[in-house]
């Protein structure tokens, strides 16, 4: 199986060589074969020109530059058509995702599993670090989106999770930020995707500056809940 790593990258010129290491010397994503794809994100400082070298560096890099306005959810869908993998995951580039879990999570989808989320929120997961204000935030949405739609998991609006690609390919996918995480997992989950949950730890980001604002993001989410909602009351496709 092929994996397709997507890291999308905004203004990471102080982590973006460190998490492509991390990725590309790691004993357990070196079993699989993969290819790493660098979504520089509209960035203005100097991450376009670290990118470059990384990938003149390493020929498993499969560099994107984008332009046309930053966003997580651009970003994520630059990777996403560019992914020639089995199976496709998120990887911040602020080394907050464990990359201890992306093996586990490529086993589930070998062993039948469409989606292997990574869980703060489950048994032998944490969360490091987290402002409370974000964890109420969290703990809100993912509790909101259990009861409405009727889905076990304790971890939805989490990035970290890996797509068997054949799932999500042609799923109209419109969120521009990070609502993008909930949409794309809800849509796919709403295509019947059988799913696991995998014990993750995060970490809350050591250099640059978080891209998440709270209030801006709380309503984008609520409209990728509301929407997509209505659709499965009414019965219609995601």
């Amino acid at each position: 199986m092929k994996l397709s790593i997507v890291v999308p990258a905004h203004n990471e010129e102080d982590a973006l060589t460190d998490v492509v290491g991390r990725i590309i010397f790691h004993e357990g994503i070196g079993k699989y074969l993969y290819e790493l794809i660098v979504v520089d994100d509209c960035s203005t400082d100097r991450t376009p020109e670290i990118l470059d070298e990384l990938a003149k560096k390493w020929k498993i890099i499969k560099p994107i530059h984008r332009n046309g306005g930053p966003g997580f959810g651009r970003a994520m869908k630059a990777g996403i058509e560019a992914a020639t993998g089995d199976a496709v995951v998120p990887v911040m580039a602020d080394l907050s995702d464990d990359l201890d879990t992306i093996p586990l999570m490529a086993a589930s989808i070998e062993n039948g599993y469409d989606i292997a989320f990574g869980s703060r929120f489950v048994k032998g997961g944490k969360a490091l670090d987290y402002s409370f204000p974000k964890l109420v935030a969290n703990r809100l949405c993912n509790n909101v989106v259990s009861l409405f739609f009727g889905f076990p998991w304790k971890d939805t609006s989490n990035a970290f999770k890996m797509y068997r690609k054949g799932l999500i390919t042609g799923l109209d996918l419109q969120s521009t930020g990070f609502e993008f995480c909930l949409e794309l997992a809800l849509k796919a989950m709403m295509r019947g995707a059988k799913v696991v949950e995998i014990p993750t730890t995060w970490y809350q980001r050591k250099t640059g500056i978080a891209k998440l604002k709270l209030l801006k993001a709380a309503s984008r989410y609520f409209w990728v809940f509301f929407t997509l909602w209505l659709k499965r009351i009414r019965g219609e496709k995601a």
